[in-house]
């Protein structure tokens, strides 16, 4: 967003002016109203990508992670969606293929990580840790990761 549509953002209360912990930046983030007023637009409809998180850190820590990729690969970014609706799609075809195995993975519970990327070698996954992840949570992407058959690489905010 350009520098006046954030402040009119302010103006409106949907966002607020904060300053990054880790490095100082000014950054903004959506206030409760700025959240609602997402969540009610069309445009989002089923998918609310600016209201996966609450923490600047984590945001910015993971907006350096698509950065820091070439160019095409950012551009080839599957977003946090993305990544449950290939794990709900591979889910699918275990179910027919492999019931069995369906079954048990059926049965764990399952969380989509933050993102990832394709290489020749596979889809490489992105996870930004909070201090506030235990063992479960971690699990729930390990679930997600071993359906896809895909590495993971956690940062810690």
């Amino acid at each position: 967003a350009t520098d006046s549509r954030l402040r009119a953002y302010e103006k409106q209360g949907l966002v607020e002016k904060c300053v990054s912990v880790n490095t100082g930046e000014i950054i903004y983030k959506c206030t409760d109203k700025g959240r609602t007023f997402i969540g009610k637009l069309n445009t989002f409809a089923g998918h609310k990508p600016y209201l996966n998180s609450n923490s600047s850190e984590h945001n910015i820590l993971l907006a350096q992670q698509i950065h820091s990729l070439p160019d095409n690969l950012q551009a080839q970014w599957y977003s946090e969606r993305d990544v449950w609706d290939m794990f709900q799609a591979k889910m699918e075809e275990l179910k027919e293929a492999d019931y069995d195995r369906w079954q048990e993975y059926s049965q764990l519970p399952a969380s989509s990580c933050d993102g990832g990327v394709m290489l020749e070698s596979g889809i490489e996954l992105v996870e930004i840790v909070t201090d506030h992840y235990g063992n479960s949570e971690i699990q729930e992407k390990e679930t997600v990761a071993t359906v896809l058959n895909a590495n993971i690489n956690y940062f810690h905010t």
